[in-house]
């Protein structure tokens, strides 16, 4: 379960064109209209038992106010920046990532 995970999530990643960094402890980047994300897959996380994606906008740039509007979500850190997801369901964890970069890709008219 846990390889298909990554396998997956590293897909989803390439088809929206995200790039290769190395960045504290994160692997990927993408340019988004709201600033720089940078995104981990952890594929050994809890072994298999929670599957992890980390996710954490550069904190320049940052568009908060904006990305409020657009996502009003509540498990934004806007300390940190972070908006990490973390489920026992592999499956969820994959269609949370798919429905973040498309909104963030594709972002909803406000």
């Amino acid at each position: 379960m846990k390889n298909t995970f990554f396998t997956d999530a590293n897909k989803i990643l390439a088809e929206y064109d995200c790039k290769p960094c190395k960045y504290l402890s994160y692997t990927m980047q993408i340019q988004t209209k709201y600033g720089i994300l940078y995104i981990k897959i952890d594929p050994e996380t809890m072994n298999g038992k929670l599957f992890s994606i980390y996710m954490m906008f550069d904190n320049e740039g940052f568009n908060t106010d904006e990305f409020m509007r657009a996502f009003l979500t509540d498990n934004f850190n806007h300390h940190s920046y972070k908006w990490n997801i973390h489920t026992r369901n592999s499956d969820i964890a994959i269609q949370t990532l798919k429905n973040r970069l498309e909104g963030l890709t594709y972002p909803i008219e406000i």
